[in-house]
């Protein structure tokens, strides 16, 4: 039996996922942000997550960003908060080069932030 996990470790968890991390990415991201959690526990909670809240998911299987976005909001966290946990910092785009995905992470935030009307700086 599973043990519990903090709206902030699903927050996070979630929103790396969905951006294209892989679950050993984001288990040395929640390692660093206080958390332990292994890669296998992080599959078992995103494969738990999308059986519960199928809206995450568009028909393809690929996330749908824009309902991530809305549901991580509705989590028990203030907005804030959120942006603080899901803020991609230098050391998470660090660990993404470790695991081989920053250019598709990065691609995957510069499509975001396009489609939003950001203006995203190298």
């Amino acid at each position: 039996m599973g043990s519990f996990w903090s709206d902030a470790e699903l927050v996070t968890t979630v929103y790396f996922c969905s951006r294209g991390f892989t679950d050993g990415a984001v288990s040395r991201i929640l390692s660093i942000r206080g958390y332990y959690r292994t890669p296998h526990a992080i599959r078992r909670k995103i494969a738990d997550t999308l059986k519960h809240f199928s809206s995450l998911q568009l028909a393809s299987g690929s996330w749908d960003i824009d309902e991530v976005d809305m549901w991580l909001d509705s989590l028990s966290l203030d907005h804030e908060t959120v942006n603080h946990l899901i803020a991609c910092n230098r050391i998470d785009a660090y660990i993404a080069d470790e695991h081989g995905i920053l250019a598709f992470v990065l691609q995957n935030l510069t499509s975001q932030s396009q489609r939003w009307g950001w203006v995203v700086s190298p």
